[in-house]
């Protein structure tokens, strides 16, 4: 289970929220990007877009590895970020009545406080086109 291998992600689990090894216990979730992160994705360097729909597909395949790194945003309890290279993230939200993983953003990381103060991640559960 997830939470043997990434203890870690405990501590960012608050009550109600959903706990990550239960996603993982479905067949799979299917990755959606809001049209702001594919944007975003197809303007990044190759090397750096190559990794995050990589990470997309793994983190929605419920590859242990991949969520081996991630954290819950405190100011928005139901998005996540994956780190991709050295200054970008990932974030998405995970959404199993559905089985979507669905990429809210992928922003540099210095622009991650701003993106959230703006509200530019939309509601939880729907993806923006």
């Amino acid at each position: 289970l997830l939470s043997r291998s990434v203890p870690a992600l405990g501590i960012l689990i608050t009550r109600g929220a959903l706990d990550p090894a239960r996603a993982l216990d479905m067949e799979s979730l299917v990755p959606s990007f809001r049209s702001a992160a594919r944007d975003s994705i197809r303007s990044a360097p190759a090397p750096v877009a190559r990794q995050a729909l990589q990470t997309a597909a793994a983190l929605a395949a419920g590859d242990q590895a991949a969520w081996a790194g991630i954290k819950r945003l405190r100011a928005i309890p139901d998005v996540w970020s994956a780190r991709i290279g050295l200054h970008h993230r990932l974030l998405f939200r995970l959404d199993t009545t559905r089985s979507v993983l669905e990429v809210a953003a992928f922003i540099h990381r210095r622009d991650l406080e701003s993106t959230i103060a703006k509200g530019g991640l939309g509601a939880a559960g729907r993806v923006q086109q």
